[in-house]
C-alpha cells in the first residue's frame, strides 16, 4: 500500500537528533531560565479543554503527523490504518536518528505521561512528571508508583542523561530550548482537540521510541472501545443536551475532544449555550436558570478543598443535582488528549442508555 505523498512528508524527522553533550552534575544554577513543572501547565489544559486557548503555542516545532479527512470534516477509524502505515514509514526514515531505541526518556508533560507508560517498559522511564502521580489530574496515578518524577528544569533533566526528551506545547519552554541547543533530541507533541489527534500523537511518540507495534496495539485497542461505544447508542433519539461542568465556572467548549466525546456517546454539548465569558466560564445561575439533560462533573464537589471548586458545593448547585440526571466524569479521563478519553466515552455512553427522554423532544434554543 502506498501513502499519500502528505503523510510522507510530515512524518520524517520528528525529533531533533541527540548530540554527545553530557552533564557535568546537578544542580539548580538558575541561569538558563527553565521553569520546573508547575500547576499553571494545568491551568492552560482546563482552559483548553473549555475552548479557551489554542492546543499548540505558536513556536518553530517538529512537525506532526497528518490523517486524512473524510468529507464533513471528521475523522474516520479506517484513518488509523493508514496511521499505523506512515508510523511503520516513519520508523524506517528515523533508523539514522537512533542507532537504537532510547533507553533513558525523560517526559516533561502530564499528558505525554500517560502514553509514554503504555508504550515502554518502566527501565526505560528516566523519569516523569510529579503530576503523572497526582490523582486528581492523571488518568492512571497507579502506573507511575515505581518511577523516578522530575522538577522539570533543565538542570535536573540533564542529571538523568535522557537520551530522549518528550514535551508538551506548553511545557516548560525554557528547559525545551536549553536541551534543544544542547543538542538533546526533544519530541514536542500537540495537544490533541479529537479522536484523531490523539491517534496521530499515540502514534507520534510510539515512533519516537521505536515501539511502533506496541504504538498500533494501542490505538487499536483505543479505536475498538470507541465503535463499541457509538455502536450502543447510535439507535438512540434524540440527543439530549449535556454540560459539562468544571471547577472555577469552567465549561467544555465546542471543538475540543471532550466535544467530541460527548457526540460520539449521543449528547449534544450545552457549553456554548451558557457560555458568559471568552475564558470559557459560566455563571451558576445559568446552568440552574436552563439545565441541561445531563449535567456532567468534571470532578466529585470535595476534590478541591480550596475556592476554586466552590462552585461545585453551591447549595444551589446541591439543589439542582436532586432533580437533574448527573455523571461524575474525573476530569483526568479528558484533561489530556490521551487514550483514556475512550474510559470517558464509554461512561457516557452508560450515562446515555440510562437517560430517558421524553419522546416528543423539543430542543433548547442556542444562544449565539
Amino acid at each position: 500500500m502506498s501513502l499519500p505523498a502528505e503523510i510522507m512528508e510530515q512524518t520524517t524527522s520528528p525529533i531533533v537528533p541527540k548530540a554527545s553533550y553530557k552533564p557535568t552534575g546537578e544542580g539548580r544554577s538558575g541561569g538558563n531560565g527553565a521553569t520546573a513543572i508547575d500547576i499553571a501547565e494545568v491551568c492552560c489544559l482546563s482552559a483548553i479543554t473549555a475552548g479557551a486557548l489554542p492546543s499548540q503555542v505558536t513556536r518553530t516545532s517538529p512537525p506532526t503527523l497528518a490523517l486524512p479527512r473524510k468529507r464533513g470534516g471528521n475523522y474516520t477509524v479506517g484513518a488509523s490504518r493508514h496511521l499505523v502505515a506512515a508510523t511503520i514509514a516513519a520508523t524506517m526514515m528515523l533508523s539514522t536518528a537512533h542507532a537504537a531505541p532510547p533507553q533513558r526518556i525523560v517526559s516533561l508533560n502530564v499528558c505525554t505521561d500517560q502514553i509514554l507508560v503504555d508504550l515502554v517498559a518502566p527501565a526505560r522511564i528516566a523519569g516523569v512528571t510529579h503530576l503523572a502521580m497526582d490523582a486528581t489530574i492523571s488518568a492512571a496515578p497507579q502506573n507511575f508508583a515505581n518511577l523516578s518524577a522530575t522538577r522539570g528544569d533543565a538542570e535536573d533533566v540533564l542529571a538523568r542523561d535522557p537520551d530522549l526528551v518528550i514535551a508538551g506545547g506548553y511545557t516548560t519552554p525554557a528547559t525545551v530550548d536549553l536541551l534543544r541547543r544542547l543538542g538533546r533530541s526533544v519530541l514536542v507533541v500537540p495537544l490533541p482537540q479529537d479522536i484523531a489527534g490523539v491517534r496521530a500523537v499515540i502514534a507520534q511518540i510510539a515512533v519516537a521510541v521505536d515501539d511502533v507495534a506496541v504504538g498500533a496495539a494501542v490505538i487499536a485497542d483505543f479505536d475498538a472501545r470507541i465503535e463499541r461505544a457509538r455502536a450502543r447508542v447510535a439507535g438512540l433519539k434524540p440527543h439530549p443536551i449535556a454540560l459539562v461542568y468544571q471547577v472555577n465556572n469552567y465549561v467544555a467548549g465546542t471543538g475540543t475532544l471532550v466535544d467530541e466525546a460527548l457526540h460520539v456517546a449521543g449528547f449534544r454539548n450545552g457549553g456554548a449555550a451558557v457560555r458568559t465569558l471568552v475564558s470559557g466560564q459560566t455563571s451558576l445561575e445559568a446552568i440552574v436558570t436552563a439545565p441541561p439533560d445531563l449535567l456532567v462533573l468534571a470532578s466529585r464537589p470535595d476534590a478541591y478543598a480550596t475556592s476554586v471548586g466552590d462552585n461545585l458545593r453551591h447549595p444551589a448547585l446541591k439543589a439542582l443535582l436532586t432533580r437533574l440526571p448527573s455523571l461524575v466524569l474525573p476530569w483526568p479521563l479528558w484533561l489530556c488528549g490521551t487514550q483514556h478519553i475512550a474510559t470517558a466515552i464509554e461512561r457516557l455512553a452508560d450515562a446515555r442508555l440510562s437517560l430517558q427522554v421524553p419522546q416528543k423532544y423539543s430542543p433548547r434554543p442556542q444562544t449565539p
